[in-house]
């Protein structure tokens, strides 16, 4: 999940490097994504990316990370319907 989220921030251009999104959008050391490259960001890390995107003003982003911090075992779940 954490690869997912960095592609995601990295083609965003929010992101240059796995240090960058480590420390300044996940507010953990410097090697975290690299470390725990293939598991789920913990609680903490996810929350402190949600109000990094949201004080950006990337919304949709935030909504989208707030979904895999509610329901992570739902990754696809829906947060609206498309009615």
């Amino acid at each position: 999940m954490i690869n997912d989220l960095y592609d995601m921030m990295a083609e965003r251009g929010l992101t240059h490097s796995r240090r960058h999104f480590s420390t300044e959008l996940l507010g953990a050391a410097h090697n975290y994504a690299t470390t725990n490259r293939h598991g789920r960001p913990s609680d903490s890390a996810l929350l402190h990316l949600i109000r990094w995107l949201y004080g950006r003003g990337r919304y949709i982003l935030a909504l989208y990370c707030l979904q895999k911090l509610v329901w992570p075992e739902r990754p696809d779940r829906r947060l609206w319907s498309g009615r």
